[in-house]
This record gives C-alpha cells, sequence and structure tokens, in this order.
C-alpha cells in the first residue's frame, strides 16, 4: 500500500474516531424529559396499579389518571417502555398509550434569537379576532 493511501486511510480513521467521540460526549450529557399516556379498557385495576407503581419505583412520576412524567436518563424511558410490554397484556385491554419523547443537553431552554424581532408578539396575537368555526352546510337526510 502506498504512503499516501495509508495516510489518507490513517486521517479518514482520526477522523472517524474524533467523531464517535463527539458523539459519545454529547450522547452523555444529554438528558430526556418524556410524558407517558397509558388507558385501558376494562382494566384489571391490581394488574394496572402494579403497573403504574413499577413505573413510579424507576423514578416517573404519577400525574394523574392515565399519565405519567419522567425526566432524567433515556435508559429509564427504554426500561418504562420495557415494564409496559411485559405488563400491558396483564392489566387489561390497551385502548391507548402515547408516548413523546424529548432530549436536549439543556432541558432548561436556549435562547430564541428571533423573539427579538416580536417584542410585542403575546399582545399582537391576543388581539386578533377569534375564528369563527366553519359550520357543514346542512343536507337533505332521506
Amino acid at each position: 500500500m502506498s504512503i499516501d493511501k495509508q495516510d489518507f486511510l490513517a486521517r479518514r480513521e482520526s477522523k472517524e474516531a474524533a467523531k464517535k467521540a463527539r458523539a459519545e460526549q454529547i450522547r452523555a450529557s444529554t438528558k430526556y424529559r418524556a410524558v407517558l399516556n397509558l388507558d385501558f379498557t376494562n382494566p384489571n385495576n391490581k394488574e394496572y396499579q402494579r403497573l403504574i407503581a413499577a413505573l413510579m419505583q424507576i423514578g416517573w412520576k404519577y400525574l394523574e389518571t392515565s399519565a405519567l412524567a419522567f425526566e432524567g436518563d433515556l435508559t429509564n424511558v427504554l426500561v418504562a417502555m420495557e415494564l409496559i410490554s411485559k405488563q400491558c397484556q396483564s392489566a387489561g385491554t390497551l385502548s391507548a398509550f402515547t408516548l413523546h419523547v424529548q432530549g436536549s443537553t439543556d432541558l432548561d431552554g436556549k435562547p430564541y434569537s428571533q423573539s427579538k424581532s416580536y417584542p410585542n408578539a403575546l399582545g399582537e396575537i391576543r388581539g386578533k379576532k377569534r375564528l369563527e368555526p366553519i359550520m357543514p352546510k346542512a343536507t337533505d337526510a332521506p
């Protein structure tokens, strides 16, 4: 193999290693905020309560009937999915399941530079005329 090709391959390998290290660094500093909604038709209350208790034991917070929230590592979100997959058949007939997960290195939020362009946005939007619903046209029913 020529020296030029060896040099090229070494530089490429070094760039890939640096890229992988940077991705690992970002992944390590990323935290996740998740909201989970579960609903069952004909629930088996004891098994449903067991599922909710298990989720709370790994750090999820009970918000209200069928709703829980979590903030932390992705592992706990994935473990919650595993627990749900193992327990949902015992808890009743699953009728609704939503999971929203947002990952960020800054869950406190970031500045939005465009907001400076609209210092009166709240008042302007609140001052707009409310939209009226478009009513469907009545049709002659047979």
